[in-house]
């Protein structure tokens, strides 16, 4: 069955402080994940609310996010691989991806995650909060794409990035390394070319190049 509730959840945003900290959750009862070795294959989540931790995730390399739409899906996990591909209006929270995080087809999705890499193809209308070690990959018809930085907190998230290369992001004195590549994203879209400059909150628009 599917019900509804409201909870104070562990896992915020930083956000306006007149902004009322709680959150209307659709949770559903019927397993919505499939795992096969160590992959795992979230599929056709709609309207609802997908929570994966370290007990659900733990030897998983690879995460698979396909064809789910007016979801909310949380891993508060570490994971290699992310990749997402065909979702609609959804979000999208990784606590860390110790590889890449690479989306496909997709459109107005919110992502907030840690990872080492971002790659963002054939997306359209959708805002990235994103702590990254490498900049962040445009390619494809990806288009009306907002980046910000990483502003999602949870307890537990010094102790998932403890031994891991992401550890830098929590690192006052390391974390300055990688503070703006968020902000100067290498683009190969098929529009043209891109600002290599960004300010937060900044929508990247698309300046036709005449070849």
């Amino acid at each position: 069955g599917t019900h509804t509730h409201t909870t104070q959840p562990t896992l915020g945003f930083f956000q306006h402080p007149n902004t009322p900290n709680t959150h209307t959750y659709t949770t559903t009862n019927t397993p919505s994940a499939t795992r096969t070795g160590t992959s795992v294959l979230l599929t056709g989540v709609c309207k609802a609310t997908v929570f994966r931790d370290g007990g659900d995730m733990g030897g998983v390399e690879h995460m698979h996010v396909v064809n789910c739409s007016e979801a909310c899906i949380y891993v508060t996990a570490t994971v290699p691989y992310v990749q997402i591909t065909g979702c609609h209006d959804c979000t999208i929270v990784v606590c860390g991806v110790t590889g890449c995080m690479s989306v496909h087809n997709s459109d107005k999705l919110k992502i907030h995650a840690v990872t080492r890499a971002l790659k963002l193809e054939n997306t359209v209308d959708t805002t990235a909060h994103v702590y990254t070690l490498t900049r962040p990959i445009l390619s494809g018809d990806t288009r009306g794409i907002m980046l910000a930085p990483f502003n999602a907190v949870h307890p537990d998230l010094p102790a998932l990035l403890a031994n891991t290369d992401l550890a830098c992001a929590l690192d006052p004195k390391r974390t300055l390394a990688h503070a703006s590549e968020w902000c100067t994203p290498v683009c190969c879209t098929i529009m043209g070319q891109f600002s290599s400059t960004m300010r937060e909150g900044q929508t990247l628009t698309h300046t036709h190049t005449q070849r």
